[in-house]
């Protein structure tokens, strides 16, 4: 009866040793799911936060974009003429403006400013660059 006695109480024991440690594991788990949603919950904040700043980066470049068309559409619509613009001139441009664009671009292409090496380009510039002033003047009557 005693060796009865003492099987029984080793397996409570044994059962009860099983039961801590199942207590243990459940603690543990619920631990780990605990810290699973608070990661979750972080992962979502920032995900949504994703999401708004590229709804804001686009609808950023869709107005940029649109800008871009407006700036393309006036510059062709309002310089005018190619040839204005290749001298940097709008084609309603002042004579007065026209004159001292035309100064300039002298000064800074004439070949006799130049070094020898590089005198034949600059010369071919600057005959470039008079021929336009020469149109320019055409067209607008100056």
């Amino acid at each position: 009866m005693r060796a009865n006695f003492i099987e029984v109480l080793a397996r409570e024991l044994a059962g009860r040793r099983e039961l801590s440690e199942m207590r243990q594991k459940v603690e543990d788990l619920e631990r780990k799911l605990i810290q699973a949603r608070a990661s979750l919950d972080a992962s979502e904040a920032k995900a949504q936060g994703s999401q708004r700043r590229l709804a804001e980066a686009t609808a950023y470049i869709s107005r940029l974009e649109k800008e871009l068309l407006t700036a393309k559409a006036a510059s062709t619509s309002s310089a005018g003429h190619l040839l204005f613009r290749r001298v940097g001139l709008d084609r309603d441009c002042p004579k007065w403006v026209a004159e001292c664009v035309r100064r300039e671009y002298r000064k800074r292409l004439h070949p006799d400013t130049k070094a020898p090496p590089y005198k034949s380009e600059a010369e071919r510039r600057f005959k470039e660059a008079e021929q336009v002033f020469e149109q320019v003047w055409l067209i607008r009557e100056f």
